[in-house]
């Protein structure tokens, strides 16, 4: 009965910590970003992450960076909380009203990005906010004017973090006769959970060595 009961609290252990390592809730979204029009020139990329009166803190990090252009120098960054660089993570909360990353760029055929979104406007609605926060992706020239986009403001690509913790991306053609959209947004699953299936692997491992050190029980 001792080494069931060391068992059980083992398993229960492991369920808890697979636990703890699924509940993560941010959400992940790749871009795919068509230059083929632009390929050869220089401009610049740009990331915003903006919130509104009231919004929720939450945060988002750039990550996996990959493009067949080239990055062009050291980014200009606006916001206080606005940190890492190109090809690396950069994250960018929205701490401010005006939160930026602003990454000169050799533009080649295509570059792509994985966006985590994440904070408590994500993982815990307060169901009290009344705006939520907007992530843009701008395509500019070496003039700082916008290119392959027909949107207002001059986004290739937005996302709203909603008042429900749900993401709404959009797309915008290429120009106002309504082209194929520049940029591609999909739904992406997180990194796999290695460390917790390692960490289930070593309580086994621990439960197993535990059970060879328990005294033999008299018959």
């Amino acid at each position: 009965m001792r080494l069931m009961r060391h068992g059980n609290a083992i398993l229960v252990a492991a369920a808890l910590f697979l636990s703890a390592k699924g509940g993560r809730a941010d959400t992940y979204l790749s871009f795919t970003v068509s230059t083929g029009a632009v390929t050869g020139s220089s401009g610049f990329l740009d990331f915003q992450f903006g919130p509104g009166a009231d919004s929720q803190a939450a945060f988002v990090q750039i990550e996996n960076f990959s493009s067949d252009g080239s990055l062009n120098g050291t980014a200009q960054v606006s916001g206080p909380n606005v940190g890492g660089s190109l090809p690396g993570i950069v994250k960018i909360d929205n701490s401010t009203g005006y939160n930026d990353y602003y990454q000169p760029f050799n533009y080649g055929q295509t570059f792509s990005f994985t966006l985590d979104v994440g904070g408590p406007a994500i993982t815990a609605p307060n169901g009290t906010s009344t705006y939520g926060t907007s992530f843009g992706l701008g395509l500019l020239d070496s003039n700082q004017n916008n290119i392959l986009t027909n949107d207002q403001d001059g986004f290739a690509a937005t996302v709203e973090l909603n008042l429900d913790g749900t993401l709404t991306p959009q797309v915008f053609p290429s120009n106002n006769s309504g082209g194929a959209p520049v940029t591609t947004i999909a739904d992406v699953a997180p990194e796999p959970g290695v460390w917790a299936s390692a960490g289930f692997g070593l309580m086994l491992i621990l439960a197993r060595r535990r059970a060879r050190r328990q005294p033999s029980q008299p018959k």
